[in-house]
């Protein structure tokens, strides 16, 4: 999922921001400079957001173009042509889910492509309303209307299981989908009505019980949800398999979640991550981010130059 932003936003499941590691040593004295992608993959181009989902990863170039890969290919896997040419145009907002992935056009138009088992197909079951923010979950997606209501839908239309209160942000997870409040306070709300996606009633209990507070941006990974209060620090709840729960201290700007693990920003726009690093998606690469997203296997961040740099499982996206 991307890293969470200071505006109308959205996250996706597996995506968003990092903290240095450092045990009386330099931290970054240990760790390897960044390498972008190949250019192979995304050009000379580069992006202004960024998020990762299981099997993708796609970002939006500064002309707000949308640009998806699957490393497992080693090449571009960009949207299909039906749907690039159904809705021309530039996006300021794109993210990724299981098999449902969503772009915002400028005009707050959501457009979506589904990939089954390798298919593409474009869906033409996304709700008519203009959107200030898309986020996606495994199975189902997400927008804000510009109202600030919650709308999610997946194999149908809509489903009617969102709150009523009047939200800021807006993330998903597997079956479930958090937002914050006017307020700031952080809710979630399960987003399976047909039960595609396992999720127990005592699991959805920990995630619905957020922690008191205010908080600044919000995104949700698999089965945990990690937050940033006003003062920057991160704060996690829900699954805790892996220690992706156990946020770091530190002041952050950004934060991402992905599968069973997490990262975040620095102040200094360095990223840190925690939780499962089974293949390396925790060991982040020296540099100086302004955005981090955390898929499946693999977490991915943009250079101040604007330049993708991902590092984990390069066979998950």
């Amino acid at each position: 999922m991307p890293a969470a932003r200071f505006r109308k936003m959205a996250i996706s499941v597996l995506a968003a921001t990092a903290l240095l590691t450092a045990c009386g040593t330099d931290a970054s004295s240990q760790r390897t400079a960044p390498e972008p992608i190949s250019p192979q993959i995304t050009g000379d181009a580069t992006f202004t957001a960024i998020t990762s989902g299981p099997r993708l990863t796609c970002a939006l170039t500064t002309q707000g173009e949308a640009v998806c890969w699957d490393l497992s290919d080693s090449g571009q896997f960009d949207p299909p042509e039906e749907w690039l040419a159904a809705t021309k145009g530039t996006y300021i907002d794109i993210s990724v889910g299981g098999n449902l992935h969503c772009a915002l056009t400028e005009q707050g138009t959501a457009t979506c492509w589904r990939s089954i088992g390798g298919s593409i197909t474009y869906p033409t079951d996304t709700p008519d309303e203009a959107f200030t923010a898309i986020a996606a979950g495994i199975a189902h997606m997400c927008g804000l209307t510009e109202r600030g209501k919650a709308i999610c839908w997946d194999l149908a239309p809509t489903l009617s299981d969102t709150p009523d209160e009047t939200l800021t942000a807006i993330t998903g997870g597997a079956a479930y989908t958090c937002g914050l409040t006017e307020q700031g306070k952080a809710l979630c709300w399960k987003s399976d009505p047909f039960g595609m996606i396992p999720l127990s009633d005592e699991l959805l209990d920990e995630l619905s019980n957020a922690p008191d507070g205010t908080f600044t941006a919000i995104t949700a990974g698999h089965y945990h949800v990690c937050a940033l209060t006003n003062q920057g620090k991160a704060t996690c709840w829900g699954g805790n398999w892996f220690g992706e729960a156990d946020a770091p201290d530190g002041t952050f700007t950004a934060i991402a979640a992905g599968f069973d693990h997490s990262c975040a920003l620095t102040k200094q726009g360095e990223a840190t991550c925690w939780g499962d690093n089974t293949y390396g998606q925790t060991d982040a690469p020296y540099g100086t981010y302004t955005a981090i997203t955390a898929g499946l296997f693999q977490s991915c961040a943009l250079t101040t130059q604007g330049k993708a740099v991902c590092w984990g499982n390069e066979s998950n996206g």
